[in-house]
């Protein structure tokens, strides 16, 4: 939406490698001070991030640690 709430442009996917991946079961998103988009792409496991002008940035890879157990689902659902 534009600063008057006007739909500017309607998000479906991101690319991934030769593919477009289509969001499946989005479940949070976050707008930085600087425009920045961030989607939780629930459903396929992906955290997005695409700039002020909506192109794709990258995909935030999963968190990890040594004290996360082996087999850790990630599924980003919430940002804050």
């Amino acid at each position: 939406l534009d600063a008057d709430y006007r739909l500017v442009k309607v998000l479906t996917g991101y690319p991934q490698g030769s593919e477009t991946v289509t969001f499946k079961e989005p479940q949070g998103l976050f707008i930085s001070r600087d425009g920045r988009l961030y989607v939780a792409d629930t459903g396929n496991g992906n955290l997005v991030e695409f700039n002020a002008e909506f192109d794709f940035l990258r995909i935030i890879p999963a968190p990890s640690a040594d004290l996360l157990p082996e087999g850790f689902a990630y599924e980003p659902t919430a940002l804050a």
